[in-house]
């Protein structure tokens, strides 16, 4: 998953990309899509907000 982020759809928002891995039969939730986005460095993590 993490290599086809970054391969095919590297421009995408994480919340664009779930989207598309749902509809194409993917059955994890959008928080553990993003954190192993996250994890593998494909997507950056988000500002801190409210400092």
């Amino acid at each position: 998953m993490v290599d086809r982020y970054r391969t095919r759809h590297g421009g995408w928002s994480i919340r664009h990309y779930h989207a598309w891995y749902r509809r194409e039969g993917g059955t994890r939730s959008y928080t553990w899509v993003r954190n192993k986005l996250q994890a593998h460095g494909a997507a950056a993590k988000g500002k801190a907000r409210g400092c």
